[in-house]
């Protein structure tokens, strides 16, 4: 989950989340659930959150190994 901050709220959203990331999102969270159908849940809380302009949500689905 990719998050924007608005303004100068970015201490009070990293003390919720604990985190962060450059480029154009403030941080990245890894909301971890037992399944698909509880997802939803944190994603949700996180949005609620005071100061967060925007998210954006991945799911992996599956990895490969790219070099080496």
């Amino acid at each position: 989950m990719l998050i924007a901050i608005e303004g100068e709220r970015s201490a009070a959203v990293v003390a919720s989340l604990k985190g962060s990331a450059n480029g154009s999102w403030n941080l990245s969270a890894e909301p971890e659930v037992e399944t698909l159908a509880a997802f939803s849940t944190p994603l949700d809380s996180v949005r609620q959150i005071a100061g967060i302009a925007a998210t954006e949500t991945s799911i992996l689905l599956a990895t490969q190994k790219m070099w080496g």
